[in-house]
C-alpha cells in the first residue's frame, strides 16, 4: 500500500468565480404531484437516522466514502455499471441527476441540484432510482459552490456495495473526444402536473427494467480555446457570452457539444460510455441560454471530475483518513 499524489491527475486546475445553474425548476405545492410519486413507486426507504446528522460521524457511510474513493485508483474494480447507478433527486424546488457510488445512500450530483436539501428540512427530498424506487435524502454532506458538485446521503437501507468511477484528467482529454450521458428526466411536457410522474407512470419509457429516457450520444469534447470560436455562430443582437464563457473557464469547467436541457444537471459524462471500463471527465454542470430564443442548441458545460476526487480525498484527510490504494 502507498499514499496517493495527485500531482498529474489535478495539474494545470484553476479556480475562479462564477455562477450557472442547468437544474430544473418547478412548483411543488401541488398535491397531486405528491401523491402521484408517492403511488409510482415500488420500494421505500425507511429513514433511521437522527435528525441532525453528520457523515462523519457515521462510520458506514464515512468508510464506503473512503472505500469509493480508493477503489476508483483500482482498475480492476471498474464494473461498467454507469446505467444501473443513476439516480433523479427530487428536492423542493428542484429535480437534478445523480449517480449513487454507494448502495448504503451515497449520492455524487452538482451542488446547485442539491442546496435545496438542508439539514433539517429533508421530509420533502428523494432519490429514485432507475427501477422506480425512492429514498428519502438524509443531507448535503460535501459541497462546492466554485466547482459544483456535492454529496449528498440518502437512506437506501441497502449494505455498503462501492460503484467506483475511472476518473479521467479533462484536461488529458483531446479536443473532439467523445463526451456522452444517459438522461432520465422528461421536461418537455407543458402539462399542469409534474412531468417526470406521468413519465414513470409510462411502462414503454423503461427499457429492460431500467428508466431511461434518451442516450445524448455523439457528443464531443469542446476545448476551452475553441469555446468561443463554437459559440461566434450562436451569437445574435440579444446578447454575448463572451463574460459568461471566462467565467466557467475560470472555474475549471469544460464543454461539449449535445444540447444540455433543464434537469441534465448532474449526470455524468463519460468517454467510451458503453465499454466495459468507460471514463469519468465530470457532470452535467449547465448549458447557456440565448436571451428571448431559450437554450443554445449543442452546446453544454460540464464541472470538472478531478475537482470532485480531490474535495473527496482532501474530506478524508481532514479526518485523518488519508486514501491509500494498491
Amino acid at each position: 500500500m502507498k499514499y496517493f499524489t495527485n500531482v498529474n491527475l489535478f495539474a494545470g486546475i484553476t479556480l475562479g468565480v462564477a455562477a450557472a445553474c442547468g437544474s430544473a425548476l418547478f412548483n411543488s405545492d401541488n398535491p397531486e404531484t405528491d401523491k402521484g410519486l408517492e403511488q409510482i413507486v415500488s420500494n421505500e426507504g425507511i429513514l433511521n437516522v437522527k435528525e441532525e446528522y453528520s457523515l462523519e460521524n457515521d462510520d458506514l457511510r464515512l468508510k464506503a466514502l473512503y472505500n469509493f474513493v480508493n477503489a476508483s485508483f483500482n482498475k480492476d474494480k471498474y464494473e461498467g455499471n454507469v446505467l444501473e447507478n443513476l439516480v433523479i433527486i427530487q428536492s423542493k424546488n428542484s429535480l437534478s441527476q445523480g449517480y449513487m457510488i454507494d448502495d448504503c445512500g451515497l449520492i455524487l450530483t452538482v451542488e446547485h441540484g442539491g442546496r435545496d436539501i438542508s439539514r433539517f428540512e429533508n421530509e420533502n427530498s428523494k432519490v429514485i432510482d432507475i427501477h422506480g424506487n425512492t429514498y428519502p435524502v438524509v443531507s448535503t454532506e460535501i459541497s462546492d459552490h466554485f466547482t459544483d458538485y456535492a454529496l449528498l446521503v440518502a437512506d437506501t437501507g441497502a449494505e455498503p456495495k462501492t460503484h467506483p468511477l475511472n476518473f479521467t484528467n479533462i484536461f488529458e482529454v483531446k479536443c473532439g473526444d467523445a463526451a456522452e450521458f444517459y438522461s432520465s428526466i422528461d421536461l418537455q411536457s407543458n402539462s399542469g402536473l409534474f412531468p417526470f410522474i406521468e413519465y414513470v407512470k409510462n411502462k414503454d419509457n423503461f427499457v429492460n427494467g431500467y428508466l431511461v429516457n434518451e442516450f445524448h450520444g455523439g457528443g464531443e469534447i469542446i476545448c476551452v480555446q475553441h469555446s468561443s470560436e463554437y459559440l461566434t455562430k450562436e451569437f445574435d443582437t440579444n446578447g454575448h457570452y463572451g463574460q459568461t464563457l471566462e467565467y466557467q473557464i475560470r472555474r475549471g469547467f469544460s464543454f461539449m457539444s449535445g444540447t444540455v436541457n433543464q434537469g441534465n444537471s448532474g449526470s455524468p459524462i463519460f468517454r467510451n460510455i458503453t465499454s466495459d471500463n468507460p471514463e469519468f471527465l465530470g457532470l452535467v454542470q449547465a448549458n447557456i441560454n440565448r436571451p428571448g430564443s431559450g437554450t443554445i442548441q449543442n452546446f453544454g458545460i460540464l464541472n470538472n471530475g478531478t475537482y470532485i476526487l480531490s474535495g473527496f480525498i482532501n474530506y478524508l484527510a481532514e479526518r485523518n483518513k488519508i486514501p491509500l490504494y494498491d
